[in-house]
C-alpha cells in the first residue's frame, strides 16, 4: 500500500508526527485537489499535515493520504458520509 503525500513534505522527522488513539481517531472532511471531498478519519497529524485514512466502498481497502492540515475540516459523525470500519469509535471527543 503507498500513501500519497500532497504539498509534502509531510514531516521532518518521526518525532514530528503525533497519532490519534487507535479506535478514536476523528472524523474529517478533506478537500483532495485531484477528486471530490472526502469524508475520513484523521489517523496522524503533524504541525502542517493531516495523515487521512478511508474506503471509497464500504469493505473495499483503506486509502491514506498526508494532506496540508488546511484541507482538513472536522465533521461531527451524523454529517459523515462515510464510516470508520467496525471498532473504531466515530466520537473520540466524548467521554466514554
Amino acid at each position: 500500500m503507498s500513501i500519497r503525500v500532497y504539498e509534502g513534505p509531510a514531516f521532518g522527522a518521526p518525532a514530528d508526527v503525533v497519532s490519534a488513539r487507535y479506535g478514536r481517531e476523528p472524523l474529517v472532511r478533506v478537500a483532495l485537489p485531484d477528486r471530490e471531498d472526502v469524508d475520513a478519519m484523521a489517523c496522524r497529524w503533524s504541525a502542517s499535515h493531516v495523515l487521512v485514512a478511508w474506503q471509497d466502498v464500504p469493505g473495499g481497502p483503506m486509502l491514506q493520504a498526508w494532506v496540508p492540515g488546511e484541507w482538513v475540516q472536522r465533521i461531527d459523525p451524523d454529517a459523515a458520509r462515510w464510516r470508520p470500519p467496525a471498532g473504531r469509535d466515530p466520537m473520540p471527543w466524548r467521554d466514554h
